[in-house]
């Protein structure tokens, strides 16, 4: 018969230091190491749950930086989109003013021509409105990938909004500078119109029209008085011609005097408004009146013999800055 195992015990005394009774127990082997089991069991677990709470923690304040990052990236894209759709909508209004330039240049050169746009600038705006928008929009599906999926696609799309904005705005000094040319291009063409107007009203205000084709039978300077002995200088020029002839204004301008003028008769004075006067004296009847506006070759009266004179004629003079000058170098046209 083999020997009977015996159990092992540890004895655990408490003595006080009162000096009364002391207590002691005992406590088996196997339920000292199942304890230690239990406590080391139970240490190994509260590590592990340490370790795993650390981590869900970390991993929750990545989750919500990333999600602050793609909040703060989506307001900055927006704020993109705004200022990129500013620029579109400047750039727009730079395109219709250089379209509205041309077409005032091509107006001056080519007034019967009605202008068409081949090039219209509205569409390639809106090509370029569209590409914007097409930069501009977020593909939501793609967020059924996963957090970090999104996150990557912002990063592209900010980065594409970014490079397009820069690129629209790298093209607003360029319109400006466009608009500039076009407007000082426009400038010289309308200082150019202004001048060949100027000097066609200059021509037209001009006494260069014959005020009745016929012969002159006295001429501008000294000369015999022909109705009494002597010499007098002559301010103007004597035309023959047959009574009742009609007299036309040799260049536009306004009648500033129409009436009776001593032995000049019936006499009718034109200012040209450019230094220019002209006389038309010994006259039958006016066709026009003092105040009124009369243009180069109209009619304003007829030819006579009133005043002082010999016979039927017309006695016309040039007069430049109050001066008598000779009318025969300015005798060019004929109506």
């Amino acid at each position: 018969m083999a020997p009977k195992k015996k159990s092992r015990y540890f004895t655990i005394m408490i003595i006080p230091h009162s000096g009364g009774a002391t207590f002691s127990f005992q406590l088996s082997l196997n339920a000292v190491q199942a304890f230690s089991c239990f406590l080391v069991g139970w240490v190994v677990s509260f590590c592990v749950l340490g370790i795993i709470c650390f981590k869900l923690a970390g991993e929750t304040t990545e989750t919500g930086n990333l999600r602050q990052i793609k909040q703060d990236q989506q307001e900055e894209i927006e704020a993109l989109a705004i200022e990129a759709v500013e620029a579109i909508e400047q750039i727009h209004t730079l395109d219709r003013a250089i379209h509205k330039i041309e077409e005032k240049v091509d107006h001056v050169f080519h007034p019967e021509e009605k202008y068409e746009d081949n090039d219209n600038p509205d569409k390639s705006l809106n090509l370029q409105e569209s590409n914007s928008k097409t930069a501009l929009k977020i593909d939501h599906d793609t967020t059924s990938n996963g957090f970090f999926a999104s996150h990557s696609l912002s990063n592209s799309l900010l980065n594409r909004t970014a490079e397009k904005i820069v690129e629209l705005q790298s093209k607003i000094p360029e319109k400006y500078q466009d608009i500039s040319r076009f407007e000082l291009h426009l400038e010289a063409i309308k200082e150019k119109q202004k001048q060949a107007e100027k000097e066609q009203v200059l021509k037209a205000r001009k006494p260069v029209l014959w005020p009745y084709y016929g012969r002159i039978t006295s001429s501008f300077g000294m000369r015999e008085i022909p109705y009494r002995d002597g010499y007098q200088f002559h301010n103007g020029i004597d035309i023959a011609g047959s009574y009742g002839s009609t007299i036309r204004a040799t260049a536009d301008g306004k009648v500033t005097f129409s009436g009776r003028r001593g032995s000049l008769g019936n006499l009718l004075i034109i200012d040209h408004a450019n230094g220019y006067e002209t006389y038309y004296a010994h006259l039958d009847c006016f066709t026009v009146k003092t105040g009124d506006k009369v243009e180069k070759g109209e009619k304003i009266g007829c030819m006579g013999r009133s005043g002082r004179t010999t016979g039927t004629h017309l006695h016309y003079e040039v007069r430049y800055e109050g001066s008598p000058v000779d009318p025969r170098p300015y005798l060019k046209e004929y109506y």
